[in-house]
């Protein structure tokens, strides 16, 4: 199926763009441009959204506008949200979820697949790419993938942070909320292979007695326990049962990891921010006043990461599928 998957991306990727032209498919103005649009166009839909503070996407920003991928001219229609089908009895039926498919860099396309890996075991990336090389007849531009992963790692965040802090009625926030947990992880994690520095660990603190423990139980064994007939009710009772586990499990250790957050922001800059409010709006201040030329980039990476694995805890109970992290493959293995 994979291999069915790359054929049908190196149709699409060496196909005349005329016919997406003139349908009106989004394309950059140069074809030097390419591997910016899709960019340009989550960074525009984010500013839009944007409510709040939001310092890890800011910093990261920061570093993709010095770091930009590079096409080299190479231009095609692409479906972007790679790494999606739907298959029958081992064979592909259909290539799916296409809606943010636009011309552009065809690298963009194999490295947005490489977070669906950690889900979906696709195989050994290096080998898929040389196969992808034989199909299209030239080898895959590896920078330019790196540089399209750790851009589409800030997807999630990017699209979700303004439902997270405001979230409207029916969105489902227990989804957006692992979703950007656990791809800002990517995120730094990416970034630290392409800068090779290591990464910290940190200790998931003892759980709290609280007063509201109890009570936090008892609603948590209520949702899990619930049994409807309605499809979209179960839909939605699943999505209250997930959130009855992050709050109590902020309610356990939330206090612990939001002073260690405070601490951090502390050592940084200079003054113990009065609560996560302030600290996010001073981190973020702090980051686009001090690293435009990017020589704090491995201290903040590292901050970051700390905070990530921080939000990742609060998904749930320790060992819950919410709160697991699973690391994609490595660039440099």
């Amino acid at each position: 199926m994979v291999d069915e998957y790359l054929q049908q991306l190196a149709i699409l990727h060496t196909h005349d763009v005329t016919p997406f032209v003139e349908a009106g498919i989004d394309r950059a103005a140069r074809p030097e441009d390419s591997a910016m649009l899709s960019i340009e166009r989550m960074n525009t839909m984010f500013r839009k959204q944007k409510v709040g503070h939001d310092p890890l996407i800011e910093f990261f920003l920061g570093w993709m506008n010095r770091h930009e991928p590079q096409s080299h001219g190479r231009e095609s229609a692409v479906v972007w949200d790679s790494g999606q089908l739907m298959h029958h009895d081992g064979h592909i039926v259909a290539v799916i979820d296409v809606e943010l498919g636009h011309i552009g860099d065809p690298m963009v396309d194999l490295a947005g697949w490489r977070m669906r890996d950690s889900i979906v075991p696709f195989g050994h990336f290096p080998s898929i790419y040389a196969r992808y090389g034989e199909l299209v007849g030239q080898p895959v531009d590896i920078e330019a993938i790196e540089l399209h992963h750790i851009y589409f790692t800030l997807s999630n965040q990017l699209g979700f942070s303004h439902a997270r802090l405001n979230p409207p009625e029916n969105t489902d926030l227990a989804t957006n909320m692992q979703w950007c947990n656990e791809t800002n992880l990517y995120a730094t994690e990416a970034l630290a292979e392409h800068l090779d520095i290591e990464l910290p660990t940190i200790e998931l603190p003892s759980e709290e007695d609280t007063r509201a423990g109890a009570a936090f139980e008892y609603l948590v064994r209520t949702l899990s326990t619930l049994q409807v007939d309605d499809e979209y009710a179960r839909y939605k009772l699943r999505g209250a049962f997930r959130i009855a586990r992050h709050v109590h499990r902020h309610d356990q250790i939330g206090r612990d990891l939001e002073n260690a957050n405070l601490d951090d922001l502390h050592q940084l800059l200079g003054k113990r921010p009065d609560g996560w409010r302030e600290g996010d709006r001073l981190l973020e201040e702090w980051v686009l006043a001090n690293n435009g030329d990017g020589r704090h980039d491995g201290t903040l990476c590292v901050l970051f990461h700390k905070r990530n694995l921080r939000a990742q805890m609060l998904n749930g109970p320790l060992g819950s599928a919410m709160a697991r992290h699973i690391p994609i493959q490595s660039f440099r293995a």
